[in-house]
């Protein structure tokens, strides 16, 4: 696996497609210095080689591994978009 397209195809539903193409259209719009990559089969995103961003669909949610200073920059963002974290 090696594109959006194909990882696109493991998402359950069309609405949750819908809502992953948008995040994935927001990331890049917002953050173009960041760069897709595939490793394990699940998409990355990197900025000078460093891990930033990872993602894995299940059925009832996308898990999101975002590197811990990341991470503590955008939590306000998060709980006010009623998102869960750990």
């Amino acid at each position: 696996m090696g594109s959006l397209a194909e990882w696109y195809q493991r998402i359950p539903t069309p609405d949750d497609l819908t809502r992953v193409e948008s995040l994935f259209a927001n990331i890049q719009a917002q953050f173009p210095q960041l760069k897709l990559e595939f490793k394990w089969n699940q998409p990355m995103l990197t900025d000078h080689g460093t891990f930033i961003m990872g993602f894995n669909p299940s059925k009832k949610h996308l898990a999101v591994a975002i590197e811990p200073q990341t991470m503590t920059r955008f939590i306000p963002q998060i709980d006010k978009a009623g998102y869960d974290h750990s």
